[in-house]
């Protein structure tokens, strides 16, 4: 399947085994380099609201979209720790970056630990954004919320029933993302709500490609899914952890549990905040990137 259209904020790069990789770039420039890993059902543009915040604490924010997502080519069969290993080297290596810090909002945090355990020191702090213990436990993966449970078993048994579903979020995010922000509020605690609706562009847009190919996020669901191949105890770098309370798709007894694992890790918990903490959050998260 085609790639997704780039816009200006976008960049298309070669990568191993003859595929392409697609990112976006926000805030400064010229700033301290930081990866972003995009959430589940989204695309590189998941940070994109926070492009002014980042300007102003002079980060320079690389979101790439993961394989088979948005402009990136499909890698079948991929696991966090192997898209590590190639794509994100990959593209740090193209970009001349000896050392970055890495962020990741919902399945995003597991991909950021990953980048922290597979390159070492060449990741300086990694900030997990609503976040996830490994899933592959099914006691664990049965505190998901219903529809993830869902998409991760139809992704693994039922690939027909899982690509349907994807097709249908793209078509509903590209031609009627008002609706799809109706839908998707019933997982939004307070204030959330509003902020996602002031935002519909943006949400539509960042799903739209997120879905833009089935196949691929199928792909996605079945590596967040499966075993991680580390254990949080090996994340030798610091890590900051940031949950709301009232989060309806990660529980927030999660973070502790995962803070407790890591070595270096500081707990962050938002009272009265959902999900959407990516969003109403974002500059706490990023500043939480620049302490030395």
């Amino acid at each position: 399947m085609a790639s997704a259209a780039a816009g200006p904020d976008d960049t298309v790069i070669d990568v191993r085994n003859g595929r392409r990789l697609g990112y976006a770039t926000f805030g400064d420039p010229d700033g301290r380099p930081v990866v972003n890993c995009h959430g589940g059902l989204m695309s590189r543009n998941d940070i994109a609201l926070a492009a002014a915040a980042a300007r102003e604490l002079g980060l320079r924010i690389i979101s790439p979209d993961r394989p088979g997502i948005g402009l990136t080519d499909r890698l079948p069969g991929h696991d966090i720790v192997g898209w590590v290993r190639t794509d994100l080297t990959d593209l740090m290596d193209a970009l001349e970056l000896d050392r970055v810090c890495a962020m990741g909002w919902s399945a995003g945090g597991q991909r950021a630990l990953a980048a922290a355990h597979v390159l070492g020191d060449r990741v300086e702090r990694v900030a997990v954004v609503a976040g996830c213990l490994p899933v592959d436990d099914p006691r664990r993966r049965a505190e998901l919320s219903a529809l993830d449970q869902r998409l991760l078993r139809w992704s693994e048994d039922s690939v027909g029933l899982a690509k349907a579903f994807f097709r249908f979020t793209r078509l509903l995010a590209s031609r009627a993302p008002r609706y799809l922000v109706k839908t998707s509020a019933a997982e939004l605690e307070g204030d959330e709500t509003g902020a996602l609706a002031e935002h519909t562009a943006w949400f539509g847009k960042a799903m739209a490609e997120g879905s833009h190919d089935p196949a691929g996020q199928v792909d996605d669901y079945r590596a967040f899914g499966a075993p991680w191949g580390f254990e949080p105890e090996d994340v030798a770098v610091p890590v900051v952890i940031h949950h709301g309370t009232e989060d309806r798709l990660a529980p927030v007894a999660w973070a502790d549990a995962l803070g407790r694992r890591i070595p270096d890790a500081t707990v962050t918990i938002y009272p009265g905040v959902g999900h959407l903490i990516g969003v109403t959050r974002a500059r706490e998260i990023l500043e939480s990137l620049t302490t030395p």
